[in-house]
């Protein structure tokens, strides 16, 4: 069984001390393949946008878009000690919920 090696890259850009704007690549070593006529092909390489934008000390909302045609969504609320995230990721056909509640000292 052989492993591909995928290349992942990424940049991400704070305007302000409350927003994040972020591109990520996958796959830059299949750089051609975002091009193919083959849907198969495509797939193995990508790219995401991403949105965080602070609206409250405690509250945090995202959006985005994930280079496969899936549309993202979330919410992370945070106290001194916890932090709970949501997170949607949906296209024409399927949809992720994801959950995480991170407790620390």
């Amino acid at each position: 069984l052989k492993n591909p090696l995928t290349v992942v890259g990424g940049v991400a850009l704070k305007p302000d001390n409350k927003t994040i704007v972020a591109i990520d690549f996958y796959g830059l070593n299949n750089i051609n393949d975002w091009y193919a006529e083959d849907e198969d092909k495509r797939e193995q390489s990508s790219v995401s946008l991403g949105f965080e934008r602070e609206v409250l000390p405690y509250l945090a909302v995202r959006g985005g878009f994930y280079g496969k045609g899936f549309i993202t969504a979330g919410i992370g609320i945070k106290t001194k000690n916890i932090r709970l995230d949501y997170g949607i990721m949906e296209d024409d056909n399927l949809g992720f919920h994801l959950v995480s509640l991170t407790i620390s000292k």
